[in-house]
């Protein structure tokens, strides 16, 4: 089963973009990704521009063969590139920032990029309200660390 998410960024025009992912929404894994591999203003703007995505991966580029089907490891796929067609892939743009909090998200996960500063919603979590990634990225550390060291 998978665990679906949104992945947006606030534009220098003061538009969103935002884009969808199929597998593993959640904040240990996409959640993770966006905040060690894209905290970079182009790079977010690059990824959106490829549409949504199946899987997310720390490289926008592949570095040899890459397909939907046979996807190069920690390259992400796009549903567009590596699947074809275009039904349905393209990024969705909102006119504002309140356009998209009233409109966009509806996802397990909803990840925002604004201003330098990764944020998360989720239905796991206090309903319409936004979580800093960096803070639930060292909660689930802790509740790690806390596991590992259980006697």
């Amino acid at each position: 089963m998978s665990t679906n998410s949104t992945i947006a960024v606030l534009l220098k025009s003061g538009k969103v973009k935002e884009i969808y992912c199929h597998w593993d929404g959640d904040v240990a894994c996409v959640g993770n990704t966006l905040y060690t591999s894209y905290s970079d203003y182009k790079k977010m703007v690059e990824l959106v521009s490829f549409g949504n995505v199946s899987s997310l991966g720390a490289n926008i580029h592949p570095f040899a063969n890459h397909s939907f089907e046979r996807p190069e490891s920690g390259v992400t796929v796009f549903y567009g590139r590596d699947r074809g067609g275009d039904d349905g892939i393209k990024a969705y743009t909102y006119k504002s920032l309140e356009d998209y909090f009233l409109n966009g998200g509806g996802e397990e996960y909803n990840y925002l990029f604004a201003d330098g500063v990764w944020t998360v919603e989720s239905e796991h979590f206090n309903v319409d309200k936004l979580y800093s990634l960096e803070g639930k990225l060292k909660e689930i550390e802790m509740m790690q660390y806390l596991y590992d060291n259980d006697e």
